[in-house]
């Protein structure tokens, strides 16, 4: 049987882009299970930075500014999740192609 998870932190998600609000942030498990970090959340902002997430963390309006967020949806789904081993995957999307941006790097 394998192990569950008691506490999940995604560190370092390090991003360039022209304008944060285009962009949706989603953390999906090796079974499937799938929890928004951010999505497209209203904030004037653009440029490099690097955002951490923690499901004690604190909640934010402009995840860009703050450091230790909750993410958009709970990690609680993850909790119950039977397959904590392999491939975890963070996907970024940009609602608009008509800027650029760039994800360089997030560790689990």
């Amino acid at each position: 049987m394998e192990g569950r998870i008691a506490d999940i932190n995604i560190k370092n998600v390090n991003i360039t882009h022209q304008n944060y609000s285009d962009l949706e942030a989603i953390l999906e498990s090796p079974s499937g299970t799938e929890v928004t970090l951010f999505g497209r959340i209203f904030c004037d902002g653009n440029g490099n930075t690097t955002i951490d997430f923690d499901g004690l963390g604190t909640l934010v309006q402009n995840y860009f500014l703050a450091t230790d967020n909750q993410p958009e949806e709970s990690f609680q789904a993850f909790y119950r999740d039977p397959t904590i081993k392999g491939i975890w995957e963070l996907r970024i999307s940009d609602a608009f192609n008509v800027d650029i941006g760039t994800f360089h790097s997030w560790e689990i």
